[in-house]
């Protein structure tokens, strides 16, 4: 006779609150990102600014 074997139900409860937990920490991650985008965004502006007034410095 062949052996049976059996497979344990899965909990879809704990799957359920562990993906609900990644998706929390990817919204917190891409809010983060946003922020860091932004200030990246502010230093690229004011380096292009402080460059733009050095050439005026060094051309008068």
């Amino acid at each position: 006779m062949a052996e049976v074997t059996s497979i344990r139900p899965a909990d879809l409860r704990a799957i359920e609150n562990n993906l609900g937990a990644i998706h929390r920490d990817l919204q917190t991650l891409d809010s983060e990102i946003g922020g860091v985008r932004n200030d990246v965004k502010v230093v690229y502006d004011e380096i292009g600014s402080l460059a733009a007034e050095f050439h005026d410095f060094v051309n008068v």
